[in-house]
């Protein structure tokens, strides 16, 4: 009886699979003229990339324009908009965050995906600090002009979006200061961002070295980034070496569980899915990762408790309505099955 759930079963896991495993957003079903397309996107705070619910979304054309209904992400950071064909511009405010403005062309795909990274403000009349992070104690020792180099890197990446002339003001920090491993990872990052993952992968092992291995955040995003272009064996021990760092960190059991799932060790990844959970319970995509998991080891009672809380924490998120739907499948095959059981006799 189980074959035939299973069978029932294996579009699905394939549909969700690369939506939580990836971080991507599930396809909008809707039929769409030639005319429509949507922009499905995520803001999340920089550098900690956890998403940011409550943010301003507006499209405009041109300056001032609305050429959508404006909108707000969702408890996941996401959001979701239609519009024509055409160039515009996203505009994401949050209070307490720098507003950023980041342009995307949309056509001629029906869908356009847009990451957008959100710096805090700087506090008024604190030290000259990074606007999206603390300063730490390395950071102190750093010289003025690396610093001031690092700082205006940061705000053409997460509020101008000007990629090329950050990686230039941080590369002038790590002249000034060979030892800067902070800016050595923000060069990592905007690397992947403008679509150079070796390149980020030799910056952010650059900053890990320069750190002796202990900068949390370089090492997270470098097994980010082996997990998002599929390199899960060199992901897990890079995740590995992360909680090993900060074994309090969601993060770090969070990609263990996305390369383990990789590398198809889904009981492993099961148990580090579930740890991130437990100290991440607020994450929506942690339960997509584990709805995946579960569909793997088959444990479709565990997919349903996977999905309920995901609508829990997104009730009316971009990708509700798609999650919701996947839930009804899985419920009605599993209540199919159930019954074909209980009709045969002992």
């Amino acid at each position: 009886m189980h074959r035939r759930l299973d069978m029932n079963l294996g579009s699905l896991f394939f549909l969700v699979l690369f939506l939580a495993f990836f971080l991507v957003i599930l396809p909008c079903v809707a039929q769409l003229d030639d005319r429509d397309h949507i922009i499905i996107g995520t803001v999340r705070d920089a550098p900690s990339h956890e998403p940011l619910a409550g943010v301003r979304i507006r499209l405009v054309a041109g300056e001032a324009k609305l050429a959508s209904m404006p909108t707000t992400s969702s408890t996941d950071g996401q959001f979701r908009m239609g519009c024509r064909k055409g160039d515009f511009n996203i505009l994401a405010d949050k209070y307490g965050y720098v507003p950023a403005k980041v342009k995307v062309s949309v056509g001629p795909e029906q869908e356009t995906d847009v990451t957008i990274d959100l710096a805090r403000q700087p506090v008024e009349g604190s030290v000259a600090a990074a606007p999206s992070q603390p300063i730490s104690a390395h950071q102190l020792t750093v010289p003025g002009k690396a610093r001031e180099a690092y700082e205006n890197g940061l705000a053409l990446m997460k509020s101008k979006k000007d990629y090329a002339a950050a990686i230039a003001q941080f590369e002038s920090a790590v002249h000034e200061y060979p030892s800067y491993y902070e800016a050595y990872a923000e060069i990592g990052i905007t690397r992947y961002y403008l679509g150079d993952a070796a390149a980020a992968e030799e910056a952010l092992r650059k900053s890990v070295d320069l750190s002796s291995g202990k900068y949390s955040y370089a090492i997270l995003d470098l097994a980010d980034v082996l997990n998002n272009t599929g390199r899960f064996a060199d992901a897990e021990p890079v995740a590995r070496q992360a909680i090993d760092v900060d074994d309090s960190s969601w993060r770090g059991y969070f990609e263990l569980a996305r390369a383990q799932f990789g590398l198809k060790r889904a009981s492993d990844a099961e148990e580090s899915a579930a740890k991130a959970r437990d100290l991440k319970p607020d994450y929506p995509l942690v339960y997509l990762t584990l709805t995946n998991i579960h569909l793997a080891l088959h444990n479709y009672a565990s997919v349903l408790q996977d999905i309920d809380a995901y609508l829990k924490l997104v009730p009316q998120g971009p990708t509700s309505d798609q999650v919701r739907k996947t839930r009804q499948q899985v419920a009605r095959a599993l209540e199919k099955t159930e019954a074909q059981s209980a009709a045969v006799p002992r």
